[in-house]
């Protein structure tokens, strides 16, 4: 059997599947099922089946060549089990005998804690003065290899590396667009050998005193920053790279919150009907909220066209995304 065949019924199946679940359930407005191409037992919810039925086959009809992904790194491409990159960062040991580093970190969460508390909180000005505290405590070009080393092996989502495998063969290109730091998030890729012609990472980049020496000292970030709230206006901050594919008009954007989603917003000049949108939940807090900002889960249902619960594999959106590039 050929790997268009294979695709096309793993599609045929999605659809039949949500067709199914679409009729049992008409009178419910999100709907849940354990059984799907997203993963034996995987609890799944959607905010419109029909939505997301028609948008797949909107996007098969023009398949590979009409395709973009928009991928998070932290805890999308990684799983939930590590740090993020500037959490990495924070806690690490190699910069924890630096005189007021540690101290710097704990004035900015508590300023943090303050402005949210008044109102006042805005995301940028964490980003930028997470920022201001390594170029002042002079951050080491050396030091990311090190950190990544310290830390361990940053754990891949299960079926990841299988996705950038096929988008490279079918030449789809991948947006990594993260609020975390470019050269940490470069080292992780190349390392695992994911980071293929057919890869850009739109993040925050570390600018280095001397780009050749291996210790140049950080000197500043590129600007502007990328945070969690500027993810939807990422065509304005990196234009230059979704120029190159401008005459691709289907995106499919892949995350873990609710700012994640709007990364597709106007990402290739296009309206959000050519979009779906597939988010990863974490596991609920102890009172049963989600995420940092302790939100109620219909947030996420609202946000993501699909929705699949817990610290599941990558391997259903493998095949959806074969199914969409036949």
């Amino acid at each position: 059997m050929t790997a268009t065949a294979i695709s096309s019924i793993a599609t045929g199946i999605l659809i039949v599947c949500i067709e199914l679940v679409r009729r049992r359930n008409k009178r419910n407005r999100r709907i849940r099922w354990s059984r799907t191409n997203f993963g034996r037992d995987s609890v799944v919810s959607t905010r419109d089946v029909a939505d997301v039925e028609r948008k797949i086959r909107r996007i098969q009809k023009e398949g590979a060549d009409g395709l973009f992904l928009v991928v998070d790194f932290d805890h999308t491409v990684t799983d939930f089990s590590g740090k993020q990159c500037h959490d990495l960062i924070e806690s690490s040991t190699i910069m924890s005998s630096v005189r007021g580093y540690r101290e710097d970190w704990q004035e900015l969460w508590r300023i943090c804690k303050e402005e949210q508390e008044a109102g006042t909180y805005v995301l940028q000005q964490w980003w930028e003065r997470a920022h201001a505290i390594l170029v002042q405590h002079h951050f080491r070009r050396s030091y990311v290899a090190r950190m990544l080393d310290a830390e361990g092996p940053i754990r891949l989502r299960s079926g990841m590396r299988d996705l950038f495998e096929f988008c490279r063969a079918r030449s789809i290109p991948i947006a990594i667009v993260s609020a975390g730091i470019t050269n940490f998030i470069d080292t992780i890729l190349r390392r695992e050998d994911m980071l293929h012609d057919n890869v850009a990472i739109l993040a925050n980049e570390m600018i280095w005193s001397k780009e050749e020496e291996t210790d140049a000292r950080l000197v500043c970030f590129s600007s502007p920053a990328v945070h969690p709230g500027s993810k939807g206006q990422i065509r304005e901050l990196r234009g230059a790279f979704f120029e190159k594919h401008a005459g691709r008009r289907n995106v499919v954007v892949l995350g873990d919150s609710i700012h994640d989603a709007s990364a597709a917003r106007n990402v290739l000049g296009q309206t959000d009907a050519r979009t779906l949108s597939v988010g990863f939940l974490k596991p609920a807090n102890d009172d049963g909220t989600f995420g940092w900002r302790k939100l109620p889960k219909d947030t996420f249902v609202d946000a993501f066209d699909v929705l699949i619960e817990g610290d599941r594999s990558a391997a259903g959106v493998v095949e959806l995304i074969r199914g969409l590039a036949r």
